[in-house]
């Protein structure tokens, strides 16, 4: 589903105007009854986000409005030990860097605990050479040993990555996700102005049941989407 179809009625504001039955033209009409819409539609696509990513079947999710691959480089840098995150970021899945040679290593991933486990975390690996473990801080990579070499774009950072949010001024953006469930963004933004204009409304509790619904069928497909990796049981 497009974001907003004035034309043919079919986008997620129109959903959304049905949905709170707050009528044709209310909130597509209406600059800013448009823009809480579209912040609480953007709620509901954050939550269905955290669904998809707890959902997942061996088949990485990534929102389809983005324009490249969850993965960034760096330089790496003799004597370099920590290294940022991409601001949208949200769980990192791999760092690999690359040798002198060409050839790109997974690092092993460690945490603090389990380093400081064996060694005082100011002691482990504190001798430059080729880069082996890595740990999580804040917002960046922190790699052990330090690279003894500076290498243009050999660090790289395999993560997963949030959702795009909707714009007021959007029309034929859809959700980031497959099409068979778009109709619940425009369920959830609904909740979001229902729960607190009609808290007990028996139209607030049908829509409840019908939000929990699709986000437990969308979470069973995500789970079992990889086919050829996690084929059905017979």
């Amino acid at each position: 589903m497009v974001f907003n179809d004035t034309s043919n009625m079919q986008g997620l504001v129109q959903a959304y105007e049905d949905y709170t039955d707050l009528g044709e033209n209310i909130v597509s009409g209406v600059t800013t009854n448009l823009k809480r819409a579209t912040r609480n539609m953007n709620i509901a696509n954050r939550i269905l986000w955290a669904d998809i990513f707890h959902s997942y079947g061996g088949w990485q999710y990534d929102d389809s409005n983005q324009t490249n691959l969850p993965s960034a480089t760096d330089t790496l840098t003799s004597g370099q030990s920590t290294y940022a995150l991409p601001t949208d970021a949200r769980a990192v899945r791999a760092v690999e860097v690359k040798n002198t040679g060409g050839v790109w290593n997974k690092l092993i991933p460690l945490s603090e605990d389990q380093i400081q486990s064996g060694s005082a975390l100011g002691e482990f690996q504190k001798t430059s050479g080729q880069p082996r473990y890595y740990t999580l801080v804040g917002r960046t990579v922190k790699v052990f040993p330090a690279s003894n070499y500076t290498q243009a774009a050999s660090f790289k950072a395999f993560f997963d990555r949030g959702s795009v949010n909707f714009t007021y001024t959007d029309t034929t953006v859809t959700p980031g996700f497959e099409d068979e469930f778009h109709h619940l963004v425009a369920i959830g933004g609904a909740l979001e102005w229902l729960r607190v204009k009609k808290p007990d409304s028996s139209v607030t509790s049908r829509l409840e049941n019908e939000w929990l619904r699709g986000r437990a069928a969308m979470k069973k497909f995500y789970s079992k989407r990889f086919k050829d990796k996690y084929p059905h049981r017979i």
